[in-house]
């Protein structure tokens, strides 16, 4: 038996869950979900002990930690990865890394064409990445980057999986795609599971950013 705690703050809305991987499967054993109004930070940790009261688990009962390291806000990304690293730091447990795109994918399970989730990245951009339109986890096809909206819904290259700041335009054809589901944490908790927790890397898991906050693009200016 092994007990994951995983944590999303990428979008304004942060997401934890705790999951449990047993020889008959995989079970999410809570979760739950809050928009941030303020800092993801002030609420993040109040989310995780509510789960953790839920499943009548303590702390010392994890056995390994997943968190979304981005693409998203850059804020959110640094708070996950903060919190769950310290968190698997006190306790000596391994912490992996999972990308806002596969979680996406992951947690919207099959869908009829290879799986395109998309982000929004502020300024007219999206995050996009492809997977494939069944595995678990998935399977990449196209590696997380960024592109105009504009052009992406003109010939979107799958089923389109749309998150927060991606909203389709009007004329979009819902048959190409759909609202993306929202169990992202739980999600990233079973592809760190199906990857083999043993495989985790050692040292920090680094921040998926895909292009410079803006106040590193101000200042090179």
């Amino acid at each position: 038996m092994t007990r994951v705690l995983a944590i999303d703050t990428a979008t304004p809305t942060a997401h934890v869950a705790l999951l449990e991987a047993t020889d008959a499967g995989i079970d999410t054993v809570a979760q739950t979900a809050a928009d941030m109004k303020g800092s993801h930070a002030e609420h993040l940790f109040r989310l995780i002990d509510h789960v953790l009261a839920a499943a009548g688990w303590s702390k010392q009962q994890i056995d390994a930690f997943a968190v979304v390291r981005g693409p998203g806000s850059f804020t959110g990304v640094r708070i996950a990865l903060g919190t769950a690293q310290g968190l698997a730091l006190a306790a000596d447990r391994p912490c992996v890394g999972v990308n806002t795109l596969e979680a996406m994918a992951e947690a919207s399970g099959r869908c009829p064409g290879d799986r395109v989730p998309a982000l929004g990245a502020g300024r007219g951009d999206l995050y996009i990445a492809r997977y494939d339109a069944s595995s678990s986890p998935p399977d990449q096809r196209e590696a997380p980057g960024l592109q105009p909206a504009g052009s992406f819904w003109e010939a979107p290259p799958g089923f389109v999986l749309w998150g927060p700041g991606a909203e389709p335009p009007q004329d979009f054809q819902a048959a190409g795609g759909r609202r993306s589901a929202t169990e992202t944490a739980a999600a990233a908790g079973r592809i760190a599971i199906l990857r083999g927790l043993d495989a985790a890397p050692e040292g920090p898991v680094s921040p998926l950013y895909i292009r410079p906050p803006d106040a590193r693009l101000r200042s090179s200016r």
